[in-house]
């Protein structure tokens, strides 16, 4: 899953997840009811997002990307081509297959613009 910033709703990703923890832990507020609460409710869901969107767009930018391990099936096939001067094909089919082939990720280059 990417990192969802949200909207200034609060109705998904980092924003609403914020805002439902802000209502958790504020709610309820002595003598507020009614309006005066939805006014409140609305400042805190402009706060959210605020919060949310420095949040993702910080790890975004900053994120570094260290010793991340993916174990895949690589196969390869060919076969040699002409040779010169004789100009004539070889019949040295190339066939190779590993199937735990381990990459590691890194941060390079520059670390930015891999996170989504």
């Amino acid at each position: 899953m990417g990192l969802i910033i949200g909207d200034e709703n609060a109705t998904q990703g980092m924003t609403k997840a914020i805002y439902d923890k802000i209502r958790q832990v504020m709610e309820p507020i002595d003598g507020i009811e009614g309006q005066q609460l939805e006014d409140i409710r609305a400042s805190w869901k402009k706060l959210s997002y605020a919060i949310a969107h420095g949040v993702v767009s910080h790890i975004k930018s900053n994120m570094e990307i260290k010793k991340i391990k993916t174990i895949d099936r690589v196969s390869v096939q060919g076969s040699t081509g002409t040779a010169e001067p004789s100009a004539h094909a070889h019949s040295v089919a190339i066939a190779a297959e590993d199937e735990d082939l381990e990459f590691i990720e890194t941060n390079y280059p520059a670390g930015q613009g891999h996170v989504e």
